[in-house]
């Protein structure tokens, strides 16, 4: 049974809904587009972490990233903990062009999608973001400890471990004002 590691669950990843997919994804392929509710009956973390884990070359590992209509709810969250950006993009003409073995790029600053010489915006929260490149929840709790989602939504990071010396929840003892909320 698979599940030690990433790379472990990996060489699983879709070996039956689409046992191509592996070595597509070792061909270059490596961002999954896909329609309304990805990752239905697959919420548990693992299902991202299988993503994570698909080898790309001799040390590469992981999709870069899911474009889709929509997720399941639970697994949508579970991809930002682990690390694997999920987008949702519901223009239509965009899963026109993306059709299989198209060339499909992310520019996460600028927040667009590139296909076939045309470009789609998308949305990420900061919070997102943030997971997305500080290596998912245990790897931003293991830099922020309990604080990691203040670090999260902090205009600088960074200042949140400054100030760790203060108490949090006084105005701008974590790098927040009084006025910020933490949203998800």
């Amino acid at each position: 049974m698979p599940g030690v590691s990433d790379e472990d669950l990996g060489t699983h990843a879709f070996q039956y809904y689409r046992p191509e997919f592996r070595e597509k994804v070792a061909q270059g392929f490596d961002i999954i587009v896909a329609g309304i509710g990805f990752g239905s009956g697959s919420s548990r973390e693992e299902a991202p972490r299988a993503l994570n884990g698909v080898k790309r070359g001799p040390n590469e590992f992981g999709v870069k990233a899911v474009i889709a209509k929509s997720y399941a709810f639970i697994y949508q969250r579970n991809q930002a903990n682990q690390s694997l950006l999920g987008l949702v993009l519901k223009d239509e003409k965009f899963y026109d062009l993306a059709q299989e073995g198209a060339e499909v790029s992310i520019d996460l600053p600028g927040r667009k999608i590139y296909c076939a010489g045309h470009s789609f915006t998308f949305n990420l929260s900061t919070m997102e973001e943030r997971l997305i490149l500080g290596g998912g929840v245990i790897e931003m709790y293991s830099k922020y400890s309990n604080m990691l989602f203040r670090a999260a939504i902090a205009a600088d990071p960074e200042s949140v471990l400054k100030s760790a010396g203060g108490a949090c929840g006084k105005k701008t003892s974590c790098g927040d004002s009084d006025t910020q909320q933490l949203a998800w």
